[in-house]
C-alpha cells in the first residue's frame, strides 16, 4: 500500500516533506539511456521499470552536473560524488572540501554530509572509514568540525592545506599500509550539501 501511495508525486513530496527527504519521482519504464539519447528534460516513453543513465552525470535543476547526483537550487547543492582511490599503501592525501579564508572575503562555501571510504575482499584486509563533515567559509571566516568513525585506532583530520594557490580546508586520510582501494565518496545522510564558489 505504500508504494502505490508512492507512485503518486503530490504524496511523494508530502511524504519527503514530512521526513526531509529529497525526493523526485519520475514514473516510467525500463529505458537505458545515453546522456546524447536524452534531450534536455526529454525521457522518453517506457513500459515498466527504472530509468537508468549510462555513463553520464545526472542534474536537476543544473546544466553541467558536477557528480553522478547533482541537485541544484539557489539554497542548496546538493551532489553525490565519488572522490577515488589513495592510489596505494602508505599514500599520504587529502580530500579538498572547499577553500578557506586567506584575506580575502570569501563568497559561501560549505561541505556538510558524509565521507565514506572502504576497503575489503577475500584477498584485502577488511576496513570501513565514515567522516561525518559540517565546515564552512564565508566572508572573513572559516568554521568546521567533523567526526571521525573508524574501525581501527587512527582518525581522519580537519587541515587546512594550499593547493594552485588556493587555501583550503581538508580532510587528511589516515596514514596506514592497507589504503582504501575500495574508493571514497562524499554521500547524503538525509540531506548533504556540498558548495565551493570562487573568491569575490
Amino acid at each position: 500500500m505504500l508504494i502505490a501511495a508512492l507512485d503518486d508525486p503530490a504524496t511523494a513530496r508530502l511524504l519527503a516533506r514530512r521526513l526531509l527527504l529529497p525526493v523526485f519521482p519520475i514514473q516510467g519504464g525500463a529505458c537505458d539511456h545515453t546522456a546524447a539519447q536524452i534531450g534536455p528534460g526529454n525521457f522518453g516513453t517506457c513500459a515498466s521499470g527504472n530509468y537508468n543513465f549510462t555513463g553520464a552525470n545526472v542534474g536537476i535543476g543544473t546544466t553541467s552536473p558536477d557528480g553522478k547526483l547533482h541537485v541544484y537550487d539557489s539554497k542548496h547543492d546538493y551532489k553525490v560524488k565519488y572522490i577515488g582511490i589513495q592510489g596505494g599503501d602508505y599514500r599520504k592525501s587529502v580530500i579538498l572540501l572547499h577553500a578557506a579564508y586567506d584575506g580575502v572575503n570569501l563568497a559561501n562555501n560549505y561541505a556538510v554530509g558524509r565521507i565514506f571510504g572502504e576497503r575489503g575482499s577475500a584477498v584485502a584486509t577488511n576496513r570501513k572509514e565514515v567522516v561525518e563533515v559540517s565546515t564552512g567559509a564565508a566572508y572573513q571566516t572559516t568554521t568546521g568540525s567533523i567526526r571521525s568513525v573508524s574501525n581501527d585506532s587512527l582518525k581522519w583530520k580537519l587541515v587546512t592545506c594550499t593547493y594552485n594557490s588556493i587555501k583550503y580546508l581538508a580532510i587528511e586520510v589516515p596514514y596506514r599500509a592497507d589504503y582504501l582501494q575500495g574508493g571514497i565518496s562524499f554521500e547524503p545522510e538525509f540531506v548533504s550539501w556540498m558548495r565551493f564558489l570562487a573568491t569575490s
